[in-house]
């Protein structure tokens, strides 16, 4: 997140608190996670990993198959941004609403370096 621009956040997560962070981690990635944080970030101040908790449990999940680059990973070459006002240049993830109206970031069809349909 810091990489992300977000500043210093504490993260106040102790004992069995950290599980629900590696299970959303599991469920939508970081490249989501950090996505939603800057988003919200950008609307307010904040200072705690805590506050982006309600929003990280309505991210939706990661595609299957889905293989998130490592930590090492050089950056992908998947292509040039599709150029969608909806799609974010850099995480390639779009913000759609779910069945329930919510927005969810999921995996650019278009552009995004997993996807299937991935331009060259």
């Amino acid at each position: 997140m810091t990489r992300a621009g977000l500043g210093y956040i504490r993260w106040p997560f102790e004992g069995n608190q950290w599980f629900v962070i590696e299970a959303l981690i599991q469920k939508s990635g970081i490249e989501a996670m950090v996505t939603s944080a800057a988003k919200v970030a950008a609307r307010t101040s904040v200072e705690s990993a805590k506050y982006f908790l309600p929003a990280w449990r309505q991210l939706a999940p990661l595609p299957p198959g889905y293989m998130p680059p490592g930590r090492d990973s050089p950056p992908s070459g998947g292509g040039p941004h599709c150029g969608d006002i909806d799609c974010h240049p850099t995480t390639r993830l779009r913000e759609v609403e779910d069945d329930e109206g919510l927005p969810v970031l999921i995996p650019c069809a278009i552009c995004h370096p997993h996807s299937q349909g991935a331009r060259k």
